[in-house]
């Protein structure tokens, strides 16, 4: 595969990953935006233009710095800030937030109001950079169908490649509100300006809310039991503050009070947020030793994954723990390995790398002799079945 082509293909996987489930709470904001100005075209482009920056330079800072510390040294990959917990935390923190926001009849105070119009569906120009900034942040974990690859193939490449193919990638993500922007006339289709958006951004609030439960659960597998409740009062505070802006008697718009109680509760939230613990002991840490020793008995079935892995996720639910395939591994005396990268781990980082993967999911399948076998990275029952029919 040429870098030419790679950066032709890059640019189709940067659509795809619009389709992700987790970006979608994000990027409805932005489509909502546009029809909120969509009787001028003027400022339509200058939103789409600054939304577009946004994203890119998300998308060249982000693989910028895993070419830097993967230079020095380093085992990182596609997706790694999710396997920070401070990262984590302040998605949890920032989707609650969000999400209340959206619930909410009024601001909370002009600083709030300011920090809401940053991240969300502002008329600010403001508010469309840090649109894309944020749907980047959400949209990389999220790892399209056959994204792990492609990404590998881009940070093997000299660095001036990987800064192209990462930008055809940015450019592919936004290309869709770029086209909208330039063509406002697409905007027709979709129903007018009026009072069903102020709905359907309270309805948004449940999504974000979701994509906060599903980080949190992630979060869980990342942090011991008394970090995880430290940042559950942390929600509590967002959730209290939420709870204050609903109740105009208690706090009105321009209450003296308000800017003490917001730094108050943002020093909170620091002081509540979990450290990245890199000394968290796991009995199920993937063992590059215990894997050969298992090739030495047998067939062997290697899953790569992790929980912020929603292809993984997918693939274990539909294939890889049907009930015809844990009974023919079972049968035909085929072992399950599962290399767990939801926290950073730089023995399966590395193993990734032997196979040119920068991220998951990666499936071997290790016959009783010879080299591993490389599957698809979107199973379904059968694909997996046939594949295991057909292991020697």
């Amino acid at each position: 595969l040429s870098p030419l082509i790679a950066i032709i293909f890059f640019f189709f996987f940067g659509l795809i990953l619009n389709l992700m489930p987790c970006v979608f709470p994000v990027i409805s904001l932005k489509i909502l935006n546009f029809l909120e100005i969509s009787d001028s075209p003027k400022e339509v482009k200058k939103h789409g233009l600054v939304f577009s920056a946004g994203t890119l330079i998300t998308f060249l800072v982000i693989g910028m710095v895993i070419l830097l510390i993967r230079s020095n040294g380093e085992q990182i990959g596609w997706g790694f800030q999710l396997q920070s917990p401070i990262f984590v935390s302040a998605l949890i923190y920032l989707f609650i937030f969000m999400s209340g926001l959206f619930y909410s009849s009024f601001a909370f105070g002009s600083a709030f109001t300011r920090l809401g119009n940053l991240i969300s569906s502002s008329n600010g120009y403001s508010g469309s950079f840090g649109t894309g900034f944020l749907a980047v942040l959400v949209a990389t974990p999220c790892t399209a169908p056959f994204m792990g690859s492609a990404i590998g193939f881009a940070l093997i490449q000299p660095s001036i490649y990987s800064f192209l193919i990462f930008l055809s990638l940015g450019l592919g993500f936004c290309f869709p509100y770029l086209l909208l922007s330039f063509n406002p006339g697409l905007l027709k289709f979709l129903p007018g300006p009026g009072q069903w958006m102020e709905s359907f951004k309270k309805f948004m609030a449940i999504p974000m809310a979701l994509t906060a439960l599903w980080l949190i659960w992630i979060l869980s597998n990342q942090i011991t039991e008394a970090e995880l409740l430290r940042v559950i009062m942390g929600i509590s505070i967002i959730l209290v503050l939420i709870l204050l802006n609903n109740s105009k008697n208690i706090i009105s718009v321009n209450n003296k009070y308000n800017y003490p109680l917001i730094i108050i509760s943002l020093l909170s939230l620091i002081y509540l947020t979990p450290k990245n613990n890199d000394y968290l002991i796991d009995d199920q840490l993937f063992s590059t030793n215990e894997l050969y020793e298992k090739i030495n008995e047998g067939p062997v079935f290697l899953n790569f994954t992790a929980d912020w892995c929603i292809t993984c996720k997918v693939n274990e639910r539909v294939a890889l723990k049907s009930q015809r395939v844990v009974e023919l591994m079972k049968r035909r005396n085929i072992r399950y390995i599962e290399a767990d990268w939801t926290r950073k781990d730089s023995v399966i980082a590395k193993k990734l790398e032997e196979y040119g993967r920068t991220g998951v999911p990666l499936y071997l399948l290790y016959p009783s002799k010879g080299k591993p076998i490389i599957l698809p990275e979107i199973l379904t029952e059968d694909i997996l079945l046939e594949y295991l029919n057909e292991l020697s």
